[in-house]
């Protein structure tokens, strides 16, 4: 929006091209939101707690995290508007590049607004499905207090799940296996071939084997086939 009136005023006076550099407009910009949160924090936070707009804690969380029960939460909504209101004034909307971070701004914007609102209106810590989340490293934390913060951010998968004995679960399912008449033999292998679709040849030090299908598992210090 100034730089509309920019070539007006440098008419007036030739010290306002100083305006037109990028990076005096940018210092301009951060303090033009920094001037506008200070003014407007206390009030939006006062807002927040007379609609009682809180955090939602989980029970079963760390009993620290239990002291941010209520704190105020869509605190972006002041960021954003700082933001936003700072690039109104400050950016050169020519620019297409400026375009993609007001875009992007508020995508994310919108993914945190619709998360804090739908765990105020259920009254728990969910907000967005798993499946829906990418997490920032404060929420990943919040999941996994003990983690050390050496990452940027997490994703949650919708169902996933992990064992505690993993090797008690294979040994049931090897059980059940040899009792649904499977066999178990160790051998070296020495070569597998896969015929077609349907047969495949893995010939051992003693004896060669021909199945429908063949699985293979490795690992980290599997050796090369």
């Amino acid at each position: 929006m100034f730089l509309e009136l920019l070539s007006f005023l440098a008419s007036l006076d030739t010290g306002f091209n100083v305006l037109s550099y990028l990076t005096v407009r940018a210092v301009f910009a951060m303090m033009t939101a920094l001037l506008i949160t200070l003014f407007l924090g206390k009030w939006i936070i006062s807002k927040l707690l007379q609609y009682q707009i809180g955090q939602v804690i989980r029970d079963d969380g760390p009993e620290t995290h239990l002291e941010k029960k209520g704190t105020p939460t869509m605190g972006g909504v002041l960021i954003l508007f700082a933001f936003f209101t700072s690039v109104l004034i400050w950016g050169d909307w020519r620019n297409p590049f400026l375009w993609i971070v007001i875009a992007t701004a508020l995508l994310f914007g919108l993914v945190g607004f619709v998360d804090d609102y739908l765990k105020i209106k259920k009254q728990n810590s969910d907000g967005l499905s798993r499946k829906q989340k990418l997490l920032t490293q404060k929420q990943v934390l919040e999941l996994e207090p003990n983690l050390e913060p050496v990452f940027d951010a997490g994703v949650i998968y919708e169902n996933a799940m992990h064992a505690r004995d993993p090797h008690g679960i294979l040994k049931e399912i090897f059980k059940l296996f040899i009792k649904k008449g499977g066999k178990f033999v160790q051998e070296n292998i020495k070569s597998l071939k896969q015929i077609n679709e349907n047969e495949t040849i893995i010939e051992s030090e003693t004896e060669v084997y021909k199945f429908e299908k063949s699985v293979i598992a490795s690992g980290a210090f599997s050796k090369n086939l």
